[in-house]
């Protein structure tokens, strides 16, 4: 999304844009397991297959590799500039705070955490090509974006959260009550995208690598398919929701689909170009279903 916004998809040099999904694949599993080490004995009590309750890694290797993953994401970051550096660090330290507090059972600082994770990593991506106040703005609709989807991760999650005494928003009030706090946070975020959609200029914070300094806005059809992947999703899920013994993991997925549909559509649709959305689809399809069949150790 951020390569699609800044619309140099396929004019970026080769070894950047190798670079940048470098600082994806790093960063994604580091922070996975981050978050697994600081939930390791709620894990064992909801009986969830994740590598570190079927794995028994010596702690001394196990430091050695996430340090060692650090120090080359830091590198990275690093020697592009301080921006994407400076993103990076908040990164990893919102990401390991919103471990923490959900550990801890602080369900606000937990959520507001979250928030500010899927915040700083799109920023990490947008910063390492250039950096614009449109970018924090928008950075701002994919935070709210993921945090709906991670609320709806925790209804499919009830039950297992309720005997690990994980104090999240349907454990405390209930299916109903979240469901109508993720429904006036989509009404949030959309509005949002919707006054974005009116800027026609930009100002930039860090120039480098950027092609252009005037954005064009996003297309009205963007918001339109939000709106429209969005409206499937729910179908699905209250659908989902009246029936019995439904694998849980699908609760999530329908939503987890209409978030990345909805990124995906403000790419293609900044993009414009035919090649660009075959391969975010290609893409989207690959990702979406191997997440689908590895979902059952969630």
């Amino acid at each position: 999304m951020a390569l699609s916004v800044k619309g140099i998809l396929g004019k970026v040099s080769p070894l950047d844009l190798f670079t940048v999904w470098i600082i994806v694949f790093l960063v994604m599993p580091l922070l996975f397991s981050i978050n697994d080490l600081l939930h390791l004995e709620e894990d064992k009590k909801m009986k969830r297959e994740r590598l570190f309750t079927v794995l028994d890694i010596p702690k001394r290797q196990l430091t050695i590799i996430l340090t060692s993953l650090i120090l080359l994401l830091i590198l990275l970051a690093g020697l592009r500039n301080i921006l994407t550096l400076g993103f990076l660090i908040l990164l990893m330290i919102f990401a390991t705070a919103y471990g923490y507090y959900k550990h801890k059972k602080r369900t606000i600082l937990t959520y507001s955490f979250r928030t500010l994770s899927g915040f700083a990593l799109y920023l990490v991506i947008s910063s390492y090509f250039g950096l614009t106040v449109f970018d924090i703005l928008l950075a701002i609709f994919v935070g709210l974006t993921d945090l709906q989807v991670h609320i709806i991760g925790d209804v499919r999650d009830i039950l297992k959260d309720k005997v690990a005494d994980v104090r999240t928003l349907p454990v405390i009030y209930g299916i109903r009550a979240t469901n109508l706090i993720v429904l006036v946070l989509q009404f949030i975020s959309t509005s949002f995208l919707l006054i974005l959609s009116n800027i026609t200029a930009d100002t930039v914070i860090n120039s480098k690598n950027l092609l252009s300094s005037v954005f064009v806005g996003i297309p009205r059809l963007a918001i339109i398919w939000v709106v429209s992947f969005y409206l499937v999703a729910w179908v699905v899920y209250l659908f989902l929701l009246q029936r019995e013994k439904v694998p849980y993991q699908w609760l999530h997925a329908c939503f987890h689909g209409a978030k990345v549909m909805t990124f995906v559509s403000i790419g293609i649709s900044i993009s414009g170009s035919t090649w660009v959305i075959v391969f975010f689809f290609i893409i989207w399809i690959l990702s979406y279903t191997t997440y689908l069949w590895a979902d059952n150790r969630l």
